[in-house]
């Protein structure tokens, strides 16, 4: 059986709810004993970042094969604990890092251009000459390598930073 702990839902999931038990229980993640309960038949469960999957609640958990991360980040997660109790745990790594590289640059074009003092003297019928400056041809840091270090690189190339 799968077990949703959480407010997740797409066509996917109807694919599987046409082939395997499934239970789908949006609110379950703030109910610890009630999602231990039903955790004891799983052998599937599926969770975003509300459910706190921890050492107990694996241990308790006997059929339970895979802890699926509907999205990115495994903090809610006690990886350890599931890998020590052959619990298979994925996650979705990787998925958001075009939407975090565009709101990086995003972020980093709205300070550089000073977007929000702008906006705000515009409106107040002002005219501010001082627009910021212009991030073509500065050095940039980005921490890591990652997918999202890589996916902000990508877009900065057409600033020639």
């Amino acid at each position: 059986m799968i077990l949703i702990s959480e407010d997740v839902w797409s066509a996917e999931f109807e694919v599987l709810a046409n082939s395997f038990p499934l239970i789908r229980e949006p609110e379950l993640w703030n109910n610890t004993e009630e999602l231990k309960a039903k955790l004891a038949s799983a052998t599937a469960l599926v969770v975003r970042n509300r459910t706190q999957v921890s050492r107990d609640l694996i241990a308790s958990a006997k059929n339970l094969k895979i802890i699926a991360r509907a999205g990115v980040g495994l903090d809610n997660i006690d990886v350890k604990a599931a890998d020590e109790f052959g619990v298979v745990v994925s996650a979705a790594l990787g998925i958001n890092a075009t939407a975090v590289a565009e709101e990086t640059l995003a972020m980093a074009l709205a300070l550089s251009r000073k977007l929000i003092e702008l906006d705000s003297s515009t409106r107040a019928r002002q005219w501010n000459r001082k627009a910021g400056v212009e991030i073509s041809g500065k050095t940039w840091g980005l921490l890591g390598f990652g997918a999202t270090a890589r996916a902000t690189a990508e877009l900065l190339k057409g600033f020639k930073v």
